[in-house]
């Protein structure tokens, strides 16, 4: 990894951890929610009506049942999802060129 890649990926945690762990942190009632209605057997899109895709939800609920269903953990899932997908919006980018990863890193952060 060069020495650029580095320095991004340290700003991308830097501004990750500021932005999820000391800035209020509005919680999105929903995925929380959502596990009491997979414990009551009901099912997403026929008993609740949700207008997004369910794969967050599923990769929240399994979350949930491995570390619990608390506010942490979905602070946690945030910051992991956050940092997964601007590093790899960079390097995806990267590939067309640098000030393209750059830009769009930007972008994203945005």
């Amino acid at each position: 990894m060069r020495r650029k890649d580095v320095g991004i990926l340290g700003f991308l945690f830097f501004y990750a951890y500021i932005g999820i762990f000391q800035l209020p942190y509005a919680v999105w009632t929903f995925p929380l929610t959502q596990n009491w209605f997979a414990e009551n057997r009901l099912i997403v899109f026929k008993d609740v009506i949700y207008h997004h895709t369910p794969l967050p939800l599923f990769f929240l609920y399994g979350l949930s049942k491995v570390f619990g269903n608390t506010f942490f953990m979905l602070q946690t899932a945030s910051f992991l999802l956050l940092v997964l997908f601007g590093y790899g919006i960079y390097l995806t980018a990267k590939q067309i060129s640098e000030k393209v990863g750059i830009i769009s890193f930007v972008l994203f952060l945005i």
